[in-house]
């Protein structure tokens, strides 16, 4: 135990003195995994829908936040449901909003349905970028909108009065709308399924021998930190494995932490004082992060809140047993029988933690309870795989493309109908 504690310290003292870059990134291995070897052809869609209009999908199908990758499962979505659409791929930077049309599965058509991923903080810079009717008229728009807090802030309800309907994923994200408008506010469960890459599980590619129970978190430091509570997970980590000895350990993968410096530090900081614990902040593909579910042996995700909690979805999908806070989006598929719930208790929201929180509250988890969840699949494969299997068919069977695709296809049928 001297011995770790040395290294650790060691390890502190390196990592603080060292340029972010260094050793922030993955085996050089795990880049020769392209989603290119991994992708699962995409089955044949359905004929095409002529009872639904063609639709304009804006989103950010080109970038790395969850949000991107919504809006591409909801593309696939509506590909299979033979539903004709073209995307337009939206960015947000230092010069504001622009958009440009990109692929799709329709030749320029006559569309009369806007689908726009991106949040209503955003939302009024890229109205008027939105394409109009024929006529010139503004197109029947729908919000596929994201929220992570049980209020909305106000910037959020005054956008409700640029859309004619909300699109949510969850239902945590549905309560939070529905009070604030008379108009349509539908659940679209997101299309999770089926695996759209077969990844191997490669311990080299992350750095682990085969015989170690690896645990993994991901976030993304844009999603902000203290919602995503990085921390939490190491603490859990520590407590249900205090000797240090024991054959397990915590693989943390951020990305676009170089643009949060500060928390970056203090959060290797605070893992470097377990060397059990492995931190890395880097981009990487889709096929490359399928990889990474592969080669670990359970997920953790001790999150303040979530908006639908995707990469919880993600890691049921793969079988992985997943332990994760009892609150939000992700008890939609989430239950005692297909994962292991975190108690919790609600705590306000801290001053400067989320943007647009005032007066807001998250959840706090038992860090105890988690720890024990975790001793628990570390001790138990039997029990673990069990609670791997049961959460993968629990995503498998109710939130497949087939059903997102359906789902959507009808409403807007409907759409088309009183338009």
């Amino acid at each position: 135990m001297r011995s770790l504690l040395r290294r650790a310290r060691a390890s502190a003292r390196s990592i603080m003195d060292q340029p972010l870059r260094t050793k922030l990134a993955f085996p050089r291995r795990l880049h020769a995994w392209t989603d290119e070897d991994l992708r699962v052809a995409r089955p044949a869609p359905h004929e095409t829908r002529t009872d639904v209009p063609t639709v304009n999908l804006y989103g950010f199908m080109s970038g790395t936040l969850g949000l991107g990758q919504a809006a591409r499962l909801y593309a696939d979505a509506l590909h299979q449901a033979g539903v004709q659409f073209r995307m337009f791929d939206v960015t947000i930077d230092a010069d504001g909003v622009r958009c440009r049309m990109t692929e799709g599965n329709v030749a320029p058509a006559d569309p009369r349905v806007n689908l726009v991923f991106v949040n209503p903080d955003h939302y009024a810079e890229l109205a008027p970028l939105l394409e109009r009717g024929i006529d010139g008229r503004p197109l029947y728009t729908i919000g596929m909108w994201f929220w992570e807090l049980p209020a909305l802030p106000s910037r959020w309800i005054d956008a409700l009065s640029l859309v004619d309907e909300v699109w949510v994923a969850t239902s945590f994200v549905r309560s939070a709308f529905a009070g604030h408008t008379s108009k349509p506010v539908t659940l679209m469960a997101p299309p999770l399924a089926p695996v759209r890459f077969v990844a191997p599980r490669d311990r080299e590619s992350i750095g682990f021998a085969e015989d170690m129970y690896v645990f993994l978190f991901m976030f993304d430091f844009h999603s902000i930190k203290e919602r995503k509570n990085p921390n939490a997970v190491i603490d859990a980590f520590r407590t249900a494995f205090p000797r240090g000895d024991e054959n397990v350990r915590l693989l943390i993968k951020s990305s676009n932490g170089l643009n949060y410096r500060r928390e970056l530090k203090a959060l290797l900081h605070r893992g470097s004082a377990d060397p059990r614990v492995l931190i890395r902040d880097e981009k990487l593909g889709a096929g490359q992060v399928a990889v990474l579910y592969a080669s670990c042996d359970a997920y953790v995700s001790l999150h303040r809140s979530e908006g639908l909690g995707l990469t919880i979805a993600e890691a049921m999908l793969q079988g992985k047993p997943v332990i994760a806070t009892n609150w939000s989006g992700n008890t939609d598929f989430m239950n005692e029988n297909n994962s292991m719930p975190v108690d919790y208790r609600l705590v306000p929201v801290g001053d400067g933690d989320y943007p647009g929180a005032a007066n807001g509250f998250w959840a706090e988890p038992d860090i105890g309870a988690a720890a024990r969840a975790m001793r628990l699949m570390a001790e138990d494969a039997v029990l673990a795989g069990g609670v791997g299997a049961r959460g993968r068919a629990t995503i498998e069977a109710f939130f497949s493309a087939e059903q997102a695709g359906g789902g959507m296809a009808e409403r807007l049928a409907k759409i088309a109908e009183a338009l």
